[in-house]
């Protein structure tokens, strides 16, 4: 009984710890955009003949989405529970 208990607890941590990796990935990626775009930010405006205004449309774009997502995200967790919404928006 307790080597089936092991297995199991083994097998839970590295779910886990995959699920802890992908999150850093995702994270490093969002940050990386954002720092290149801000780099990058004069030389794409004067190419794309950007005002101040729509580059600070674009700048505000990368919280666009946590803005969207905090109370939906937060009754999904409430009501299924952390690992099935985490998983589920590493999926997708």
């Amino acid at each position: 009984m307790s080597a089936v208990v092991s297995a199991a607890d083994a097998r839970r941590s590295r779910v886990r710890l995959l699920i802890v990796t992908m999150l850093f990935l995702v994270t490093t990626v969002n940050y990386a955009d954002r720092a290149t775009l801000s780099i990058a930010g004069p030389a794409l405006s004067k190419e794309l003949h950007l005002d101040p205004v729509a580059m600070g449309w674009i700048f505000s774009a990368f919280g666009w989405s946590y803005v969207a997502a905090q109370v939906p995200g937060g009754w999904l967790l409430d009501r299924y529970g952390s690992r099935i919404v985490y998983a589920f928006s590493i999926i997708i």
